[in-house]
């Protein structure tokens, strides 16, 4: 791995060092999602209340609204694919 790569994971590491992981897999009738702490009892409450409300809420909004939120993604994926070309 490059010097830069290195720094990237490091400073990538650091900055989720305190935080609530949301992960989505796939299951037999769409996907399921779940919240992982990741050493939140470092976070001021200010901070955990913070990350912990939206991380619920995008949970909640996927699970309500999985078209809507599915088409966003898609649109986000199609913006990055742009920037990445030009």
């Amino acid at each position: 791995m490059s010097k830069k790569a290195d720094l990237t994971q490091v400073t990538l590491q650091a900055m989720f060092a305190d935080s609530i992981l949301i992960r989505v897999s796939p299951a037999e009738d769409g996907f399921v999602c779940s919240i992982v702490e990741n050493n939140t009892d470092n976070l001021p409450f200010e901070k955990y209340e913070l990350v912990n409300t939206i991380s619920r809420g995008m949970i909640v909004k996927a699970m309500k609204d999985t078209s809507e939120v599915f088409h966003a993604g898609m649109e986000a994926l199609v913006s990055e694919n742009k920037r990445k070309i030009n």
